[in-house]
């Protein structure tokens, strides 16, 4: 059966006057795709990996794009480039423009105005196709909670996709042109494609490793990186089209069947493989992507397999056609959701999933179908690209609009307190005590009298050292020394950890870990107070095990060594709360009282195991804050008039200084100051 469907990588599909043969089990390898990525970005269990839908993408992108250009140059010895930049924006750029300004006016009334101006920066690429680019050298990780709140941050797979087609029928062309010759004069196509197709996949996929390693943010979103995904969708093409030759021998119905378990199978381990703690995409990104093209591939075969026919379902099928606009809508209604309901679980996030699939249901009717179906859109390609571009014109004058209007109104004096709350860190960062990940130096800085004869050392991450001024203050006015040791995101926990943002083991961490114990038994301090936060990904035996070797360290070097409870996280940010509660309309603002209930349990695997750790030395203490920062076990983002978290779980220097006083009583239950 001949169908004028054809798909970019998130579903989308295009007309032309050069049509591929309907497969339903690409419309079901869409369904899939999208599928996984809504179950991973709702958390729902089992889809932890399920970000692979975008490699699966990609693939179908690679293979249908290819197959479209191919073919028009097979029949018509060109390439019009012009109609087919006109059928992509035809396609892919009406819907996105909706859920773009849709997302931007809801976001208006929705978060604060300090919120606002940081996603509109965002919203500004994305009528662009730029959005990967702003995010990779926005040190934005897909998978930490830094991310987690930009509204825009799922339209990198798309900027990616829209560079593709950018650059890729300029690539078909060169690769079907022999030197001094004319399209229709051309020798051994087949082998040119090949050859070309295999070259930027193997190419595509080294930059993919090394950046993975050496840069993962430029691996995760640049579109080098990703080139060799769309390459491997092409060649399956060329073996579709008979243009590489396979052996009559293996085509047999046992071999397809063969290929598509095998895919399938690659696929499904791959997603509850990964979790975000490895690196990706790299290596890590073959085993998906490989099982993508074999799914493909498998669709070749004369009988239908089982595995095809289960992706030829009718209901696959529906969900194959909304794959684009579902894809646009589930990321903000997601967020939009956990605004409003900070404290929701699983069978809130699917009813949000339900009614992003409404609206996505609701695009695809009234934008996606009608705009696709409009015959003058085709007949005059100059006139779509000129409207394409106007209307991109606009969309980014009116966000540019948004985000001056949002930055004057969160300078006023009613929003200006919850921004400047943001910046409300101790003093040693501004001193330069931490080089991040970037290096493994001491940084040391030291406060008071350098001959004080009682000296006492801080060393932590940032959850850590955020009670610096509560200890140092005192100390310091009393005459002790008080010296600060501090690695961001480095726990004072003797194992390795996986840091995301580098997209590997954090060795610099353990490197400076060691040297910081080193440095403080040269000191002898009387006391020493470890922290760290509560949620790395350690099991109870590591928390315990890592801290028996740290205070085995520290214990015999220091009268008292206090390990620091890690803070409650909130479920969401502090000064963000607050703001938006001062700005929503009442609609909205009803809905959070920025007040959480705490429930005792939430770190036991933290506080059992370095209490038990604490239990095996005299001299080590575990030091208790969280009830300052939620009495009664109440979390408030502000507090006897001052606001509490500088986020999510980071502290404002203004009220731990604030808890001076009870915070050096604790101290004194265990040492006599």
């Amino acid at each position: 059966m001949q169908s004028k469907k054809s798909s970019s990588a998130t579903g989308s599909q295009t007309s032309s006057n050069v049509h591929l043969g309907f497969r339903p089990d690409i419309q079901g390898m869409r369904a899939l795709a999208i599928l996984l990525v809504v179950g991973s970005h709702a958390g729902i269990p089992g889809f932890a990996g399920g970000y692979i839908g975008v490699d699966i993408f990609f693939v179908l992108s690679g293979y249908l794009i290819s197959g479209l250009l191919i073919k028009e140059a097979d029949s018509n010895h060109r390439i019009d480039f012009l109609q087919f930049y006109a059928r992509r924006f035809k396609r892919l750029l009406p819907a996105l423009l909706t859920v773009v300004l849709g997302t931007s006016l809801l976001a208006y009334y929705i978060y604060a105005p300090f919120e606002q101006s940081s996603q509109s920066q965002a919203a500004f690429t994305v009528p662009l196709w730029l959005s990967n680019v702003y995010f990779s050298f926005s040190d934005f990780d897909y998978f930490s909670t830094q991310s987690t709140g930009n509204l825009f941050l799922h339209t990198w797979s798309l900027a990616v996709e829209e560079q593709f087609y950018l650059i890729w029928p300029l690539l078909i062309f060169a690769f079907l042109l022999q030197k001094n010759s004319t399209l229709n004069e051309v020798v051994n196509r087949q082998h040119n494609l090949s050859i070309g197709l295999a070259f930027i996949f193997f190419v595509s996929l080294l930059i993919c490793i090394y950046w993975s390693y050496m840069a993962p943010l430029l691996a995760f979103y640049l579109m080098p990186a990703r080139a060799w995904q769309f390459a491997l969708g092409g060649i399956i093409f060329l073996l579709a089209d008979g243009k590489i030759a396979l052996p009559k021998n293996i085509q047999t119905a046992k071999h397809y069947t063969i290929m598509s378990y095998l895919g399938i199978s690659m696929i499904a381990v791959t997603m509850l493989y990964l979790d975000g703690e490895q690196v990706y995409p790299g290596l890590n990104a073959l085993l998906p992507t490989t099982g993508a093209a074999l799914l493909l591939y498998s669709g070749l075969a004369p009988v239908s397999t089982l595995v095809n026919r289960v992706l030829s379902v009718s209901c696959l099928q529906k969900i194959g056609d909304l794959s684009y606009s579902w894809y646009l809508w589930h990321w903000p209604i997601l967020l939009f959701g956990a605004s409003l309901f900070p404290d929701s679980g699983l069978t809130m996030k699917i009813s949000l999933l339900a009614v992003s699939l409404i609206l996505a249901q609701c695009t695809y009717i009234l934008i996606e179908s009608p705009l696709r179906h409009y015959r003058q859109f085709t007949l005059r390609p100059v006139m779509t690209v000129f409207l394409a571009l106007f209307f991109m014109g606009t969309a980014v004058a009116a966000i540019k609009g948004w985000e001056i209007k949002s930055t004057n109104i969160a300078a006023q004096a009613e929003q200006s307190r919850f921004l400047q709350a943001r910046s409300q860190l101790p003093a040693i960062y501004a001193m330069g005590c931490d080089d991040w990940f970037s290096d493994a130096r001491i940084l040391a800085c030291t406060f008071g009298d350098d001959n004080a004869e009682r000296k006492a050392v801080l060393i932590g991450d940032s959850i850590g050292v955020q009670w610096f001024s509560g200890l140092a203050e005192p100390l310091v006015n009393a005459g002790w020394q008080f010296i600060v040791l501090t690695k961001s995101s480095c726990p004072i926990v003797d194992e390795e950890i996986f840091y995301a943002r580098i997209g590997s083991i954090y060795e610099v961490c353990s490197i400076w870990r060691d040297e910081a114990l080193k440095r403080i038994s040269d000191i002898q301090p009387e006391l020493v107070f470890i922290g760290s936060q509560s949620g790395y990904n350690f099991s109870a035996e590591q928390w315990q095990n890592g801290t028996s070797r740290i205070l085995s360290a520290l214990t015999p070097v220091s009268k008292s060594v206090f390990i620091i409870r890690g803070t409650e996280k909130l479920p969401l940010d502090g000064p963000a709360c607050l703001a938006r509660q001062n700005w929503q309309p009442d609609l909205f603002s009803r809905f959070n009282d920025c007040v959480f209930e705490h429930e005792e349990n939430t770190d036991d695997i933290m506080l059992s195991a370095i209490s038990t750790a604490a239990a095996d030395f005299k001299n080590a203490y575990i030091l208790d804050l969280n009830s300052l920062v939620c009495p009664q076990h109440k979390c408030r983002a502000e507090l006897n008039g001052l606001v509490v978290f500088r986020d999510d779980q980071h502290l404002t220097n203004s009220f731990v200084r604030s808890q001076s006083e009870a915070i050096m009583t604790k101290v004194k239950i265990f040492h006599e100051l």
